[in-house]
């Protein structure tokens, strides 16, 4: 599911991503990689933020 996950947002054209990001400030991570985290959650019922951010520390596909 990590595969599909990552090709799809990844088929999705560049300047959607980078119209709303305004730049300035401290570095980001790039905001696809802020998609895929929660569509993938998603996909495994990991509705709960603290549930994310445990797994994407302890699951390897979420890593």
């Amino acid at each position: 599911m990590a595969w599909t996950v990552n090709t799809f947002v990844n088929g999705i054209d560049r300047e959607v991503f980078l119209e709303a990001y305004k730049g300035g400030g401290r570095p980001s991570h790039h905001p696809r990689m802020m998609t895929k985290i929660p569509l993938f959650a998603y996909t495994q019922k990991w509705y709960p933020c603290r549930q994310i951010a445990r797994a994407l520390h302890e699951n390897l596909p979420m890593m």
